[in-house]
């Protein structure tokens, strides 16, 4: 019976831990938004980097951060995404772009994850092959 105060020990400080990760997260998400609503460039300065790192144009009518399953993450209300010319690939009533930790941690690189919610979109068949053109949400 001695190694239950050990082990009971260990999940404690493990489960404490995991709580102070937990409450700092959303500090730092709610910050994040209180920091969003009150700065003119901020919002701007963050799609250009989502926009960079997706390769893609982003077009929306409102952004917010939020905590998310798998981290912090920007979320986005009437989205369109672009191609690099301007052309539209697609529409969504929602989107949300968020680290990809677990994929970072294997490759150490940045890695994003992007949920679309509703997305409209379709495909033609062209001479140069599959085509995928967006359509409103």
């Amino acid at each position: 019976m001695s190694y239950l105060s050990p082990l009971r020990r260990w999940l404690r400080r493990a489960a404490i831990t995991l709580a102070a990760l937990v409450v700092l997260a959303g500090v730092a998400v709610g910050a994040l938004a209180v920091w969003l609503q009150h700065s003119p460039t901020l919002a701007g300065e963050l799609v250009t980097r989502v926009e960079r790192v997706t390769g893609l144009q982003w077009r929306f009518a409102d952004l917010s951060a939020r905590l998310g399953w798998f981290g912090p993450e920007l979320a986005f209300s009437q989205v369109r995404v672009l191609d690099r010319e301007g052309g539209e690939l697609l529409s969504a009533r929602a989107g949300r772009v968020g680290v990809d930790w677990f994929r970072m941690v294997r490759t150490f690189r940045a890695a994003a994850r992007v949920t679309l919610d509703g997305p409209a979109l379709s495909v033609e068949w062209t001479d140069a092959g599959l085509r995928v053109v967006g359509q409103p949400a």
